[in-house]
């Protein structure tokens, strides 16, 4: 799995200022015949020309670019990108400069590699998070097929120069294999390994192939194709990102370290770093949070009353306030206060208990056949607000805003390039378009701005990233300076996106009693784990890019941000404060403190001490009412 990030230079922060950058993070580098060499930076596709520093960007229209590969001739560049939350691939023509997806596949497709007569891409398609298999497709025809059917994941697939042989990398049991394929002959494992091995290559001449060992460190190995076999490390450098090398000749390879494109002659030991500077140039639109909005009150009740707790945790660090009531006066806190004799004031005294800001969804699935009675069950996981696309957003807000069938309040979320003058979303999505217009017009009414990639963040000034695809964190654990320096362009906010099946605890999500109706709304089946390393301090919790149900999904990014190392006051600020302040409603939403709405979750347990109490909610406060969660539930049924 890659992520991109990158070291950037930044010329004075007036808001038309280009970003100049000069080192990635986890680049992909790739190198034709001539000496091109092609490569991606914060999910951009970009050409170097050789003997030359200055890189020039190729417009692909704001797809997040991973993993570009030559073609055998030169003159086309495969590549993957998301499209329509599925990784497509996709050949950008350096003649016309044009881009055409692949995507008559309805395959979920990486690890693009070209077959050397150039009409034909080799990639990885997995049915599932553990089962992968290779499959070739015809540029021009779309017909495809599949090339291996081995119980486990095949991945990484390459052909030798005169496209006889296949190698691929075989993973199953805990072993990973390095599998050879000859013309005419059946299958033979080359190499067995209980380390992972990726991103294999061949000399251009076929007497070795170079791959990628992850034995703590990444590290470059040559298997030379004698007999018997010989197997040596190539390349030890200090931080080797997982890409494969890409020969020129049999002599001189490139490949890519320390944040850098080196450059290596087989004979050397020495490489050269290959220097590029690649300019972005951003419109002319300051970055920022979004502007503040105000929440729109629906039915709120008529009434007066305190909820006393143990514990209220109102965001930040500092802790939680010891025996506490929160004085709820319609559907806001009025004050919270310590604890004392209320008189006739209706109490609700819950005792040994942690009251939370309720959780916040900041980029949700909702899917169209989502109705009313689902709403409980969301509510009765402690998710109180959700952003995401509905065609019955408003309609369902209303009702989930009452006290008959109560669940999370939903705002609105909008891709740009629907989104038009009049219309009122509080998240904008920006991936492969991006008009200048819009965005104007989306932050004049207070939207966030949501990209899918850090180019498209930078270009446009938005205020959101999607954090699993911009992992501050390279191969080795290394920060480099892009996240720090990237801040000083206006605050902005990671968007989670981090659960998978491979999600530590993910497995009780479906033990879950709420779990039976919320698995008919799931779709795919869910992905990966992403990775986003602790240190993030912004960070949002989102759930759309995991394809888990509604709900569910949610949760599994609270196990996630907890997996991965973070405190439990970092997590319950991804899911409260930070996102109420991504979202312009600081003060209003993330918080227990006067003024803000009443949307609270009451858990079992201290969250800050223990990360299960983040999914042991006793009660729901929505909207100023008090729900128990075994009330929604049986609600829902």
């Amino acid at each position: 799995m890659r992520v991109s990030l990158l070291v950037i230079l930044l010329l004075p922060l007036a808001a038309s200022a280009d970003v100049v950058l000069s080192e990635g993070t986890n680049l992909s580098v790739d190198v034709a015949d001539d000496g091109r060499i092609v490569f991606d930076l914060l999910g951009g596709l970009w050409l170097l020309p050789d003997k030359s520093s200055e890189a020039q960007a190729l417009d692909t229209g704001h797809l997040r670019v991973l993993a570009p590969r030559w073609s055998p001739d030169g003159g086309n560049i495969a590549f993957t990108a998301e499209r329509d939350g599925q990784s497509v691939p996709h050949v950008y023509d350096l003649s016309s400069a044009a881009v055409r997806s692949i995507d008559a596949l309805r395959l979920p497709a990486s690890d693009v590699a070209w077959h050397p007569d150039g009409t034909r891409l080799t990639f990885s398609s997995a049915r599932s998070a553990v089962e992968a298999d290779i499959h070739e497709v015809d540029v021009h025809t779309g017909l495809h097929w599949r090339l291996t059917s081995l119980a486990g994941a095949e991945t990484d697939p390459a052909w030798s120069a005169d496209g006889r042989n296949l190698i691929y990398v075989h993973n199953a049991d805990g072993e990973w294999t390095l599998m050879l394929r000859r013309f005419g002959e059946p299958d033979r494992a080359l190499i067995v390994s209980e380390h992972p091995l990726s991103s294999p290559s061949w000399r251009p001449d076929g007497s070795l192939i170079s791959y990628l060992k992850h034995d703590g460190e990444i590290r470059i190995h040559m298997l030379i194709l004698s007999d018997p076999m010989l197997d040596r490390e190539l390349v030890a450098d200090s931080d080797i990102f997982d890409t494969p090398v890409a020969w020129r000749d049999r002599q001189n390879f490139i490949y890519a370290a320390n944040g850098s494109i080196k450059r290596r002659d087989f004979n050397s030991w020495i490489p050269r770093n290959v220097p590029f500077r690649a300019e972005i140039k951003r419109e002319p639109v300051a970055a920022g949070e979004a502007a503040s909005r105000t929440l729109p009150s629906v039915d709120a009740p008529d009434k007066e009353w305190v909820l006393r707790v143990d514990r209220a945790y109102a965001g930040g660090p500092q802790g939680h306030e010891q025996s506490v009531d929160i004085l709820i006066r319609g559907g806001n806190i009025a004050a919270v206060e310590p604890q004392r004799d209320r008189g006739a004031l209706p109490v609700i005294d819950l005792g040994d208990v942690t009251a939370v800001p309720g959780y916040i969804d900041a980029y949700a699935a909702l899917p169209d056949t989502v109705d009313e009675s689902l709403g409980p069950l969301l509510l009765s996981l402690g998710i109180t607000t959700m952003v995401g696309t509905n065609p019955r957003v408003d309609a369902l807000n209303s009702v989930w805003s009452g006290d008959v069938t109560p669940g999370p309040r939903l705002l609105s979320l909008q891709p740009l390039d629907s989104f038009e003058p009049g219309d009122e979303p509080w998240l904008v999505t920006i991936d492969a378009v991006s008009d200048s217009g819009r965005i104007r017009d989306a932050r004049r009414i207070g939207a966030a701005l949501l990209a899918d990639s850090w180019q498209t963040f930078l270009s446009v000034g938005a205020s959101l990233v999607v954090g699993s695809q911009s992992s501050p964190a390279s191969p080795a654990g290394n920060r480099y300076k892009d996240v720090a320096v990237a801040t000083q362009r206006g605050p902005f906010h990671f968007v989670s996106a981090m659960a998978g099946l491979a999600t530590p605890g993910v497995e009780t999500l479906y033990s879950l009693r709420q779990s039976d109706r919320l698995e008919r709304y799931g779709g795919e089946s869910p992905r990966e784990a992403a990775t986003l390393r602790p240190g993030s301090s912004r960070l949002v919790l989102g759930s759309l890019p995991n394809r888990f149900p509604p709900g569910l999904a949610t949760i599994a990014e609270l196990k996630a941000m907890a997996a991965s190392g973070r405190t439990g006051h970092e997590v319950l600020d991804a899911a409260g404060r930070n996102a109420a302040e991504a979202l312009g409603l600081t003060g209003q939403l993330g918080t227990i403190e006067a003024g803000a709405v009443a949307d609270l979750v009451i858990l079992a347990g201290d969250p800050l001490l223990r990360e299960d109490a983040l999914t042991s909610v006793v009660a729901v406060v929505r909207n100023g009412r008090f729900f128990s969660a075994v009330g929604l539930i049986d609600r829902a049924k």
